[in-house]
């Protein structure tokens, strides 16, 4: 008796069919409209960056140094070795980043915390990190899948309330922060 070992596709065999529409909204328009208004500053990816096209169609600019490394559970030890290894890449391929020792705090951190917290501080603690990374000279990267999708949040709902645009920049005018 003979048995077919069915083996997946190999990656280069794979196709990925993209079907309809993207899920969400394209906020780069109004990311760009709102900082022409001067209501807040778009961090621009440095050179060198490879541009990749994301599940949905778009163009992203992914940053290959001068990188500024958010600061995660990872780090904290749930993951073990997990921003190490990060960081052991970029030491390996002589890539300039840099890991900040004076972040606030993890932004998962409050957004776990949310029940205790406020849109305002949640949004603060992520811009504080974003102005932190600027003033530092470099790009900021989040590895952390909770932070990330917690940053995703937070531009959604800066764009979209002047009222929360308006508590962060007295937040950040108190810490000197651009």
């Amino acid at each position: 008796m003979s048995v077919a070992i069915a083996s997946p596709p190999k990656a280069t065999t794979r196709e990925f069919i993209r079907k309809g529409q993207p899920p969400t909204e394209d906020y780069r328009e109004l990311l760009f409209d709102l900082e022409a208004k001067g209501e807040l500053e778009v961090q621009r990816v440095p050179e060198p960056f490879v541009e990749v096209e994301t599940k949905y169609g778009r163009k992203k600019k992914v940053p290959l140094e001068y990188t500024w490394h958010h600061k995660s559970c990872g780090q904290c030890g749930h993951i073990p070795g997990y921003s190490t290894a990060i960081f052991w890449l970029n030491r390996q391929f002589n890539k300039d980043y840099h890991d900040p020792k004076d972040q606030s705090s993890c932004t998962a951190w409050n957004y776990y915390a949310s029940s205790t917290s406020n849109s305002a501080a949640q949004a603060v603690v992520a811009i504080r990190n974003f102005a932190q990374a600027k003033l530092d000279g470099y790009f900021p990267l989040i590895h952390c899948g909770t932070s990330y999708g917690h940053y995703k949040e937070v531009r959604e709902e800066i764009l979209h309330h002047r009222k929360l645009r308006d508590q962060v920049r007295k937040v950040m005018d108190r810490l000197k922060m651009p």
